[in-house]
């Protein structure tokens, strides 16, 4: 896959008619540092003090984990509470690490001075993605935490209520993330597709999941504000 120019002419850029765009939170305007290795031996353990064995609640992130074991379990409640407990707990110790992705709260400034729409899309907690939020200030016009939908990315519903509360069809709305989930979610809904790999990751990241675009640093967004 090769990285896609900036620099085409309004006739061929192929995000003309974008009136909205939706971002992923952490890995994409911020890094959270929230460290998922632990979140997913937590939640084992947790899983397995339910009686689970490792290939029943087998699953690629962390959410998937927990409906997963949630699925398998003829009472789940108590295990889904103590599961949203340890993720909460988890995420809200990683807030004093956070930074900005460079470049991140001029391309919200910037796009909401275009005119166009913005959400922000995360499979985050609502708890841990708010302050984060805020320190930086990222502009926009929605926030659709895990705690706001009743399915996440990359089930396509979850930016489908963003589109819909920002007033933009999904065929004008772009979808900006790091991980396939979102690219995968973002195809789902009809929308177009950007993939933030940042200076260092390889573009194999997207290699199941190709989105329309790729890019490696957020201010290529920028260039192509004015063909919308």
């Amino acid at each position: 896959m090769s990285i896609r120019s900036t620099t085409q002419t309004h006739s061929d850029h192929p995000f003309a008619g974008t009136r909205a765009v939706l971002f992923d939170l952490d890995g994409t305007l911020v890094e959270s540092a929230i460290d998922f290795r632990r979140m997913r031996v937590e939640i084992a353990r947790l899983a397995a003090d339910h009686g689970l064995s490792p290939e029943e609640f087998a699953a690629p992130d962390v959410l998937g984990m927990v409906r997963a074991a949630a699925a398998r379990l003829p009472d789940p409640r108590v295990f889904l509470a103590r599961a949203e407990e340890t993720m909460v707990a988890i995420e809200m110790a990683a807030l004093p690490g956070a930074r900005e992705i460079p470049g991140a709260r001029d391309l919200l400034r910037s796009l909401a001075s275009a005119g166009l729409a913005v959400g922000i899309v995360t499979r985050n907690c609502r708890a841990a993605a708010s302050p984060l939020i805020a320190a930086f200030a990222l502009q926009h016009g929605v926030v659709l935490t895990r705690d706001d939908v009743p399915r996440v990315k990359p089930h396509p519903e979850h930016l489908l209520i963003a589109a819909r509360r920002l007033g933009v069809p999904a065929h004008a709305t772009m979808m900006v993330g790091d991980h396939p989930m979102d690219v995968q979610g973002g195809r789902a809904a009809g929308m177009r597709t950007v993939g933030f790999l940042g200076p260092d990751r390889p573009e194999s990241v997207f290699a199941a999941a190709p989105p329309d675009a790729v890019i490696r640093h957020l201010s290529e967004i920028a260039a192509w504000i004015s063909p919308f």
